[in-house]
């Protein structure tokens, strides 16, 4: 089960040891005659399987504004037992915002992954420079400490250039020119429509006023002549 390699009085040393042999150990130390007498020490020994990796950090994102609340995981690869995991905020540890995930278990292997949630909002405080630094400290014991940093910087907000406008005013005058002679063109062009269109308007108008004329003058005519027929008509009867 495990091998054993030279020891002395003081202590002993166990070579490629297996979980199985995880539990209580006892030291006993017994006089010579003629008391015999007898100590008795006792302690637990578990054996570590540590996690193979460095912890992972997820959900969190690159960029954050000014109040926005941050939501991430931190997860330990496997091991036995399970690691204690601890967020930091720029170095210094986050005792409250931290929710505890129920521990994932592979039962072939018989090892555990850890995972806690964080769950912090941002002030202007934590920015040092525009940055802001979460860590992630994976333990067990003093057999095993790695950690995950993730860099965070500042979302500011965007702000638009003037050099947006200056695509206009810095123009070649190539392109400014047959922009206004094109321009010009459709105003002449609008013009010409117009006058033309007017123009029409001013010969239909005419034309039908001629019309309605002759039409009256022939009336009238019409009329007198029926005035001297019957006047002619009177002089003929007396």
């Amino acid at each position: 089960m495990f091998e054993s390699v030279p020891s002395n009085i003081s202590y002993i040393i166990l070579k490629s040891v297996e979980p199985s042999i995880s539990g209580k150990y006892i030291c006993e130390i017994s006089a010579d005659a003629p008391s015999f007498h007898t100590e008795i020490v006792s302690s637990e020994m578990e054996v570590v399987d540590v996690p193979q990796s460095k912890p992972i950090i997820t959900e969190i994102k690159t960029h954050y504004r000014i109040s926005e609340l941050i939501r991430g995981n931190c997860s330990s690869q496997y091991s036995r037992p399970a690691a204690n995991l601890t967020f930091l905020i720029n170095d210094m540890p986050i005792t409250t915002s931290i929710r505890q995930y129920p521990t994932v278990k592979d039962e072939s292997r018989n090892l555990v992954s850890n995972t806690i949630g964080l769950f912090y909002r941002i002030q202007q405080q934590n920015f040092a420079n525009g940055r802001l630094k979460i860590s992630c400290i994976a333990s067990i014991y003093n057999l095993y400490k790695e950690r995950a940093d993730k860099i965070i910087e500042i979302d500011q907000p965007t702000v638009f250039s003037a050099s947006a406008s200056q695509s206009f005013i810095d123009l070649p005058s190539s392109h400014y020119s047959s922009y206004h002679d094109s321009y010009d063109s459709a105003s002449n062009h609008n013009d010409a429509q117009i006058q033309a269109d007017m123009s029409s308007s001013a010969s239909t108008f005419l034309n039908n006023n001629r019309q309605q004329h002759q039409q009256k003058f022939i009336l009238e005519c019409v009329f007198c002549m029926f005035i001297v027929l019957k006047l002619l008509l009177r002089n003929a009867s007396i």
